[in-house]
């Protein structure tokens, strides 16, 4: 149920501040029954479910709005709205949300909305439709919402005896009361009952939820859903076989010449790679039937346009043509969940190619379009993959493939002027294509270079920057030059000068408040970023001084002064974060850096006048 409010909370999420729970504004509960037969020699579904609010308060009557997603092969239909338990005024729409890049396509949702003044407070809302599934393995993934009451969420599947359903919960909270029923040999019931409102916490991306089950069926010892890696991948690989993979004998110069040009394996993937990325735009076709089957690649080559799938697939395609076996990679860019039962459809919102190694897996993505050959998109890294192979699929959290900068900025200045700065900043990844985004707004100046203030000196402490003018614009990196102003930065006094030893906004105090749970630590993603100071300074006299927290592998810290030629000083701060989830060690050792790090916020360096 909800499974399009899942997809949101999965793709969407972001850190919210804990808070107490208060009392509820609204009771609900949530009822999903599964009529599963046998149809033309397969296994179909059918379900019928059943929301009901109660409403608590005046605020919970206000603007009452109930989404029901539609996710592409789920048809909903018959969707009804009772008021106490008789016909009122209402409407019932239909959307078409826009969504950048998701693994499925042609996402409907329905929405009920009471019209205004309909609803009073103890009044009792019930919205019923049902949804067809002509193939189980489109069964969502169910989640448990964390609503303000839930007094009961209920799936009960009606089956014939020989169908065995399983369930595997993955829970924010272990106390979950969740039972499983099976008192009559063709019926199946999950249920929970009385669920208070989860205290949302900081970091956590599963806020939204009690928790997330998957549903497995099988006939006898046959699966019904193919969850299992091996038994999906088939599955998967039995769908793209109804896409025509042949390219065309003669290709375009653009890519002919770079790769007549390359000898290797490597260099003839770094050809397509770069061919696709730098000459296939992104646009996302919700074409019927494309939906997460990609479209055929003479097409998108012929378009020149296409999204991850089809560009993916398009690679996969090339390198066949070349005699080279990329497999495709199902990503998911959001925090993985862990099922014992295996995978499914919904837990994948992206594809990118894999191709073997003597070191294992090379992995490479073509709708980055900053990103080189052998690196990687942010959203991908630290996330888990799941190669596609028909007999031995392989699921590994993709490592990152190399700590490049995303963000190093120089800034030049003298002690004495320290308004009249300049700053050149070089831009990678990810932080390159959220610039790039933000230079596309060609019509609006002002609210270009508020943007790119924001992303660039955003996270600086009493730097400001202004005036950007790109300098430099290359495949992977971006050059921007701006007047820099460091008199906040400082602080002077009659007999000394006063730098800040940490002047990013790298760490937030939030984190520390999950210090007493068991559950993991969702950050936004990595951090790899410089400052580097080159300041003039005649007169003023200080050794060399260095300040070190963290580890390499998890987060570190430096910040370093060291005098330069004579009158001059370089003070350098490079601030990195590998991973995105930190769990068990990990969560406690990043928190100590957190505590060391924000601990040292009021430290500062000093560069004192005369002789020290």
């Amino acid at each position: 149920m909800r499974p399009f409010a899942l997809l949101l909370a999965l793709l969407l999420g972001v850190p919210l501040l804990a808070t107490e729970a208060p009392p509820p504004d609204e009771a609900t509960s949530e009822q999903a029954v599964f009529t599963v037969k046998e149809k033309d020699g397969r296994y179909v579904a059918r379900a019928e479910v059943t929301l009901t609010i109660d409403f608590l308060s005046e605020r919970s009557t206000h603007e009452v709005v109930v989404p029901i997603g539609e996710d592409p092969y789920g048809k909903v239909d018959e969707v009804k709205a009772r008021l106490n338990g008789e016909k009122f005024d209402h409407r019932v729409d239909l959307r078409y949300p826009q969504m950048r890049d998701v693994f499925f396509n042609e996402q409907r949702v329905w929405l009920v909305a009471p019209a205004p003044g309909a609803i009073k407070v103890g009044d009792h809302l019930t919205v019923t439709y049902e949804v067809t599934y002509d193939d189980l393995a489109y069964l969502p993934l169910f989640d448990v919402p964390n609503d303000d009451l839930l007094t009961s969420y209920e799936l009960r599947f009606e089956h014939p005896a020989n169908v065995r359903v399983d369930f595997d919960a993955f829970v924010a909270d272990d106390r979950l009361p969740l039972t499983v029923s099976r008192d009559e040999p063709e019926v199946t019931v999950l249920r929970v009952d009385s669920l208070a409102r989860r205290a949302r916490l900081p970091y956590f991306d599963f806020n939204d939820q009690h928790a997330l089950i998957l549903a497995s069926l099988a006939d006898h010892d046959e699966p019904l859903t193919p969850n299992a890696p091996i038994a999906f991948c088939r599955w998967y690989l039995a769908q793209l076989d109804t896409v025509d993979a042949t390219v065309p004998d003669s290709l375009a110069a653009d890519l002919a010449a770079p790769l007549a040009a390359a000898v290797e394996p490597l260099a003839k993937l770094e050809a397509i790679h770069d061919f696709v990325r730098r000459n296939i735009r992104y646009v996302h076709e919700a074409a019927t039937g494309h939906r997460f089957i990609p479209s055929a690649p003479a097409r998108v080559l012929a378009n020149r346009y296409g999204d991850c799938k089809d560009r993916a697939f398009l690679v996969q395609a090339l390198a066949r043509r070349e005699g080279l076996e990329v497999k495709l990679a199902l990503v998911s860019s959001r925090p993985h969940v862990a099922f014992d039962a295996g995978t499914c459809v919904f837990m994948f919102n992206h594809v990118i190619d894999a191709y073997a190694t003597g070191q294992g897996w090379l992995l490479f993505d073509p709708t980055g379009r900053h990103v080189p050959f052998g690196e990687l998109p942010e959203p991908v890294v630290g996330r888990e993959a799941l190669v596609i192979d028909a007999d031995a699929p392989e699921q590994f959290t993709i490592a990152a493939p190399s700590d490049t900068l995303e963000l190093d900025v120089v800034v030049t200045a003298d002690l004495d002027t320290p308004a009249a700065g300049e700053a050149v900043c070089t831009l990678r990844g990810a932080t390159f294509q959220a610039a790039d985004e933000i230079l596309a707004q060609a019509r609006d100046p002002l609210g270009r270079q508020n943007a790119l203030d924001q992303l660039l000196a955003g996270g600086l402490y009493k730097i400001k920057l202004e005036d950007y003018e790109v300098t430099e614009s290359a495949p992977e990196h971006l050059v921007i030059k701006a007047r820099a102003d460091l008199s906040r930065f400082l602080v002077a006094s009659p007999g000394s000068f006063y730098l800040p030893r940490i002047p990013f906004a790298g760490v937030s105090r939030d984190a520390l408040e999950r210090a007493d749970d068991d559950l993991p630590l969702h950050l936004p993603g990595r951090l790899a970023r410089r400052l580097r100071l080159q300041l003039h300074a005649p007169g003023l006299v200080a050794v060399a001084d260095t300040t070190r927290l963290g580890a390499a592998d998890l987060a570190s810290y430096t910040a370093a002064l060291t005098p330069d030629a004579a009158g001059s000083y370089v003070l350098e701060y490079t601030l990195r974060r590998q991973g995105k989830v930190f769990a068990g060690s990990a969560k406690t050792r990043y928190l100590e850096f957190c505590r060391q790090y924000l601990g040292a916020k009021n430290n500062l360096f000093t560069l004192k006048r005369g002789s020290s």
